[in-house]
């Protein structure tokens, strides 16, 4: 049978000896345990699983050498919620932004390092941060973990037009200027953006 085959190269003994620990899959219909999965991330949706998918994660494998390269550097602020709970800062006492309203946001960030976050804002200032996702929340905003990263390369010229794609207003709160006004909150909390929406 095929288990008496000789490996015609190396590459041919590696690919058999990888797709080996699979091999049990194909004969059984296996059931896995979701109840941590449901606990802890049930708010995240599940991804598409197109070509596109299985070629970027076959692409990631061979750029990490399936999990084997050598001193990778992982950056203190590879999670983006970690990023974003160091730019909370104390609400302002300054008597011009007392009367400011503190603004609830939903904020889906999708990819590497990514995460449902809650966003407080107030005075164009990130003044609290949870995780999950708010009913109470008055616009969400969703973008890719590699647009996050590089809206905080680009906050000296910030692109407005390109950011306010990514931001959906909920119900009255939809006109032009409620939607300009969360833009520049966000825009200048989380990304350090000029206030030029």
């Amino acid at each position: 049978g095929n288990e008496d085959r000789q490996p015609i190269s190396e590459l041919d003994r590696n690919a058999h000896e990888n797709l080996g620990m699979y091999k049990k899959y194909e004969f059984c219909d296996p059931r896995f345990d979701l109840s941590n999965l449901r606990t802890y991330a049930g708010e995240i949706p599940c991804p598409v699983i197109d070509e596109a998918m299985l070629h970027r994660f076959l692409q990631y494998g061979e750029d990490d050498s399936w999990g084997k390269r050598k001193g990778q550097y992982v950056s203190n602020y590879a999670c983006i919620s970690q990023h974003c709970q160091a730019l909370v800062v104390e609400p302002t006492t300054q008597e011009s932004d007392l009367g400011q309203p503190t603004l609830t946001v939903n904020m889906r960030v999708i990819g590497i390092g990514g995460a449902d976050l809650v966003l407080k804002l107030r005075a164009g200032a990130l003044v609290a941060i949870d995780r999950g996702v708010s009913d109470q929340a008055i616009a969400s905003i969703e973008l890719n973990s590699d647009d996050f990263w590089w809206y905080q390369e680009h906050s000296e010229a910030f692109p407005w037009p390109r950011f306010r794609k990514c931001l959906t207003m909920r119900g009255s709160e939809s006109d032009a200027d409620a939607h300009a006004a969360i833009l520049q909150h966000i825009g200048h909390a989380l990304f350090g953006g000029t206030r030029v929406a």
